[in-house]
């Protein structure tokens, strides 16, 4: 019967260890120039242009890829075809619209039509046309700003290869008045070496690893003292 317990024990482990190997492997391999719109993207479909415009042009540039509870202040994040899946949860949306409230700035960029509800979840108010090359909206979130276009394309790799639309974005990065501007890729579940995997995997299966193991855990000792 020991080596019977000892056989469970050891798939438990094994499962656990294949299951959390999993995991991080799709996340380490999704982060490249896989993923539409994201800043690591150098395809026609990605935002990398900007992410370099932006730093010739003498901003403090860098990708982001935690939850929004640890953006920093004074700040522009940049938002470019987000996973609403991700950004909709109660948990992004509060400490987003707190950060938005304490005076910095968010540019949304996305065709999709979730966009208006999501931006008035996040208390934006007094909307103004923006933009000289692309009719975008500036909103007020408490102190802070929320700029909107919504036509992401034009800001893809492909679409900036029309000067205007780069144009543009420089121009909301001036409206905002920060020097910092952060590309956010945690908006599509995506992680970067220099983060821990507890934030990265909050919406990509960290609740299942934690489940199955415990599951695992509690089926192998009732298992043991069943058996003596």
């Amino acid at each position: 019967m020991r080596r019977f317990k000892k056989i469970l024990a050891y798939i438990a482990a094994i499962i656990i260890i294949i299951a959390a190997g999993l995991l991080v492997y799709g996340v380490k391999e999704e982060i490249p120039q896989t993923i539409e719109y994201t800043s690591y993207n150098t395809k026609d479909d990605g935002t990398r242009a900007l992410y370099l415009l932006a730093k010739e042009m003498g901003y403090d540039v860098n990708v982001f890829t935690r939850t929004s509870r640890f953006l920093p202040d004074n700040t522009t994040v940049v938002a470019i075809e987000p996973d609403f899946f991700i950004t909709e949860s109660s948990f992004e949306k509060k400490y987003l619209k707190a950060w938005l409230e304490r005076g910095n700035v968010l540019i949304l960029i996305s065709k999709d039509s979730d966009a208006v509800k999501y931006i008035k979840d996040l208390g934006a108010s007094n909307p103004m046309n923006f933009g000289r090359y692309d009719l975008g909206y500036k909103y007020s979130v408490g102190e802070g700003i929320l700029i909107l276009f919504k036509d992401s394309d034009k800001y893809t790799n492909s679409g900036v290869k029309d000067l205007d639309f780069g144009v543009q974005f420089i121009e909301a990065l001036e409206e905002g008045g920060y020097n910092k501007v952060l590309f956010n890729e945690y908006f599509y579940c995506i992680g970067s070496s220099g983060v821990k995997r507890w934030h990265i995997v909050y919406f990509c299966g960290q609740r299942v690893i934690i489940k199955l193991g415990l599951d695992l855990l509690i089926y192998t000792f009732s298992v043991s003292r069943r058996f003596g």
